[in-house]
């Protein structure tokens, strides 16, 4: 999977805790396309 900087991703967010989305939603990618790259590392995301 190739994920970019600035591409729109529908992110399944279930489960969750608390009062936080418990459903499918649109993110958009804020980390850097090298960062992307690395295995096992925190993706950067907001979401819409």
């Amino acid at each position: 999977m190739n994920i970019r900087r600035k591409e729109v991703w529908l992110l399944d967010l279930d489960p969750s805790k608390g009062h936080e989305l418990k459903k499918t939603t649109p993110v958009v990618v804020v980390s850097t396309d090298v960062v992307n790259k690395v295995p096992n590392f925190s993706l950067r995301i907001v979401v819409l």
